[in-house]
């Protein structure tokens, strides 16, 4: 059910209609689903969307005079998730028009239940005055972002304001919150403007966002072309501006980020200025690339829906990591990205039809290192498959000369498991088939490994299935087929013979096996590729 907020100051010019069509336009890129409600018989929201408010043949007005009903009045922008209720200047007439009404203060409450459930939130603009629409606004709402221009009547309207909202709460009985007071307008560069942001955070320090909005050409004239600033320049600094106070009001109603995300500056996006690994952007999600490096295959479609269902709901929890390319073309530089971590984020976006994603922009990696991330990624959050996780292992050892030992010591796992993963890869492409499905698991292809004929593994296969067997049931059938007895035990070896066993692994970076009988023995040292094989004789040939 939506949260229904109004954007309202008594004061005209602080910034209103900007702030509802901008604070509306980010709640819809991090996978919100809002509805603007223009209250403004100048309707400037409705035009800075890009719509001619005297062509349109119906409008809130319709809704509030004549009882029409929202869902026939509903605009979609041009934002996925981003609806309009619009207005035009036939409004005006709705004040005087609604004295005679019953329950006049509550028409737009009336209104918004009807389609509240449609939405997550509701933002109203309200007209620049305390008339009729202005308390329609207000009772139909409830909490209250208040606009404050930094200037030097800003704390005289501001208080005008906290008053009015106390009469309402009286006298209407609602229970209207300050959702906080908004600096706008703000330019570091003046003292005034300075003196005016430190008084408002002196007089009402539980009252004022952390976000505030600078005096900014992009978001003077993105109205001019029918455009939000996340359209028209969303790495201006009234985008970041936007973006974090977005952010910040999805987090005090606990969901998506954290309240203090870290805000880079345009310089900082366009490489003027230190680049810190952890801020986040929204980004076009049409501009990012596939990663080619990425180890998983397969994607469960039923999954994936859930976790649009998810994103849906709760927006992106967890932002992709990309690297950024430019390219310059005859029409200037083109910016693209290339996905390194969170495909499956990604499609599950993709699938909603989200346009914007959260992401940290990462410098440009090599290969190993794009392969590395997504690998990690994939593995501690279990998404990989033992075949998926094994090929992702032999391309770091093909693609990129890595060790098994090397492999290990990177993703955070024993070198034992990294060998016994690749040795999967030895299986009939069926079986591999079976492992990725689900069909058997990895302790199953271990045990069809034991078996050296590809027509006898694949009838322990079709065995496995038919019956259901467990592992152990399945190593019992695979000594069965070969005529191997079961080890009772293996040799032991002394502390001694162990420790240097432990060294020669360390050395070659694979599993080495030392047996001894008395003072003779063997050394068994096992590669999985001939890259391996290679490396292991390049560190006995230089030794």
């Amino acid at each position: 059910m939506a949260r229904i907020i109004a954007v309202t100051n008594q004061k005209g010019g602080v910034g209103k209609s900007t702030t509802s069509i901008n604070l509306s336009a980010y709640l819809a890129a991090f996978g919100k689903y809002v509805l603007l409600v223009d209250l403004d018989p100048q309707a400037n929201a409705t035009v800075g969307l890009g719509f001619d408010s005297r062509k349109i043949d119906k409008h809130i007005y319709h809704c509030l005079a004549e009882f029409l009903e929202p869902e026939k009045v509903v605009k979609k922008t041009s934002l996925f998730g981003f609806d309009l209720l619009p207005a035009a200047p036939a409004l005006a007439g709705a004040a005087v028009e609604l004295v005679n009404l019953e329950r006049r203060e509550w028409r737009l409450y009336d209104l918004l239940r009807k389609i509240r459930t449609n939405y997550d939130y509701i933002i109203v603009d309200s007209p620049p005055s305390l008339g009729l629409l202005t308390l329609n606004g207000l009772v139909a709402a409830e909490e209250v972002i208040i606009p404050v221009q930094c200037e030097y009547y800003a704390l005289e309207g501001l208080g005008q304001l906290l008053e009015t909202i106390d009469l309402i709460r009286d006298n209407l009985g609602r229970d209207l919150k300050i959702k906080g007071a908004l600096l706008t307008m703000h330019d570091r560069r003046q003292k005034l403007s300075r003196d005016v942001v430190k008084e408002v955070r002196r007089n009402f320090p539980n009252y004022v966002f952390s976000a505030t909005i600078p005096r900014s050409v992009a978001l003077a004239e993105a109205p001019s072309f029918g455009k939000t600033i996340l359209q028209h320049a969303p790495y201006s600094p009234g985008g970041h501006a936007y973006r974090e106070l977005a952010q910040e009001i999805i987090a005090l109603d606990k969901s998506i980020i954290p309240r203090a995300m870290p805000v880079k500056s345009e310089t900082a996006i366009l490489g003027d200025a230190p680049k810190t690994k952890e801020s986040i952007f929204l980004i076009e999600i049409d501009r990012v690339k596939e990663n080619p490096y990425q180890p998983r295959r397969d994607f469960n479609n039923e999954e994936l829906q859930s976790l649009a269902d998810s994103i849906r709901e709760y927006g992106i929890l967890q932002p992709l990591i990309v690297t950024k390319a430019e390219e310059e073309t005859a029409s200037g530089i083109k910016v693209s990205y290339e996905l390194v971590a969170g495909e499956r984020r990604l499609k599950a976006a993709k699938m909603i039809g989200l346009n914007f994603i959260p992401a940290i922009i990462r410098q440009k990696t090599e290969g190993k290192q794009k392969l590395e991330l997504a690998l990690i990624e994939n593995i501690q959050r279990a998404d990989l498959n033992a075949v998926e996780k094994a090929r992702g292992y032999q391309r770091l050892q093909k693609e990129f000369g890595l060790t098994q030992k090397e492999i290990a010591l990177k993703i955070g796992q024993s070198r034992e498991l990294v060998a016994n993963a690749v040795r999967l890869l030895g299986l009939p492409m069926e079986i591999q088939r079976a492992i990725e499905s689900g069909k058997i698991s990895e302790g199953h292809g271990r045990a069809i490994l034991a078996i050296n004929n590809d027509n006898q593994k694949l009838a322990i296969l079709n065995e496995i299935i038919l019956k259901n067997l467990s592992v152990r049931a399945a190593e019992s059938l695979g000594r069965q087929i070969t005529g191997v007895a079961k080890k009772i035990k293996e040799n032991t070896l002394d502390p001694e013979s162990k420790a240097l066993e432990s060294r020669l692994e360390e050395f070659f970076g694979t599993r080495v096996k030392l047996a001894k009988t008395g003072n003779r023995g063997r050394i068994l040292i096992e590669f999985y590729s001939p890259e391996e094989l290679n490396a292991i004789l390049d560190k006995i040939l230089k030794s």
